[in-house]
């Protein structure tokens, strides 16, 4: 476990040099996860659509697997 929590430090790292909307990812991601919070109540507090959270959410799960997995993962989802 202690590596997946290494890898989500490094993916908030990447999110916060990154800029805004991959901080709004971010927030996402654990809202969603880790709050238990509903994806319509998270784009509300987001001011975004509730589509623009799921896309958010789909991107920070596949960089945050490619952080976790690695290559392997990457792989995988080109075939």
């Amino acid at each position: 476990m202690s590596h997946v929590n290494a890898m989500l430090e490094l993916y908030e790292i990447y999110c916060i040099k990154t800029g805004s909307s991959e901080e709004r990812k971010l927030r996402v991601l654990k809202s969603f996860y880790f709050s238990q919070t509903r994806m319509a109540d998270i784009a509300i507090s987001e001011n975004v659509a509730e589509r623009t959270c799921t896309r958010d959410l789909f991107d920070a799960i596949n960089k945050l697997s490619a952080l976790i997995f690695g290559i392997d993962s990457v792989h995988e989802m080109v075939e």
